[in-house]
């Protein structure tokens, strides 16, 4: 099967029990995921041809991204996307694969072998009483 109807199929199943809002973070990270993938390949790929290497290529591909691209109203900056963000977009990116893996779509489960990304270290310093 190919990773773009694969892609369809996990879609409408998130549409069934998800909320919209959840369906299009969903759409919103795959998205960056295909673009990633048909940059990289020849062609749309089948399921199986996709491996944990290529998944953490993509965390690589992200961190190169810059901050905002492709935004409708704000303007992209030179700053590159947050380790958070890039968490959030493999975090969705990994349930797809092992929901594909549950439905038997592919073989072997490639997120086992999958790192994600740490988030960065953000203290919250407390306020005094004077402040």
């Amino acid at each position: 099967m190919l990773l773009s109807k694969g892609i369809e199929k996990f879609i409408e199943s998130r549409e069934a029990i998800c909320e919209i809002s959840t369906v299009t973070h969903y759409k919103n990270s795959i998205k960056y995921f295909m673009e990633f993938v048909t940059s990289t390949m020849d062609s749309v790929p089948e399921l199986e041809a996709i491996t944990d290497n290529i998944l953490n290529d993509f965390v690589k591909y992200l961190r190169k991204k810059p901050k905002n691209q492709n935004h409708p109203f704000i303007p992209s900056t030179n700053e590159n996307i947050k380790n958070k963000t890039i968490k959030t977009y493999c975090l969705d990116v990994v349930s797809m694969f092992n929901w594909f893996y549950e439905k038997h779509f592919i073989q072997d489960k490639i997120t086992d072998g999958f790192v994600m990304p740490q988030e960065e270290n953000t203290s919250v310093v407390p306020l005094s009483v004077e402040e």
